[in-house]
């Protein structure tokens, strides 16, 4: 089951839609519910917010999270290769977080 503490780090990378891609997936994976069809968002909502637990949703959840965190981070560089900001660089560094 997803904590609090989990919840609130997941949220701030997922932000909204991120039920449909955990839904894509979980289709991808052959993952369906006791009824043979696929999880709804709705489910998935739940499983975030910790009202229901569910091994393959919450996997699928931290597998977009780490899909989302790796994009975020890609563009990140990307703006500042642009800028011709040294990430490396701890030296005059003063941008905020």
């Amino acid at each position: 089951m997803i904590t609090l503490q989990q919840r609130i780090v997941l949220k701030k990378i997922l932000r909204g839609n991120y039920a449909l891609e955990v839904q894509d997936v979980l289709e991808k994976k052959g993952v369906l519910n006791k009824n043979n069809n696929p999880h709804s968002t709705k489910m998935i909502s739940h499983v975030l917010n910790g009202r229901y637990g569910n091994r393959d949703i919450e996997n699928a959840i931290f597998e977009v999270y780490e899909k989302r965190k790796s994009l975020l981070l890609q563009e990140e560089e990307r703006k500042n290769k642009i800028l011709g900001i040294d990430n490396s660089s701890k030296k005059g560094n003063s941008s905020k977080k």
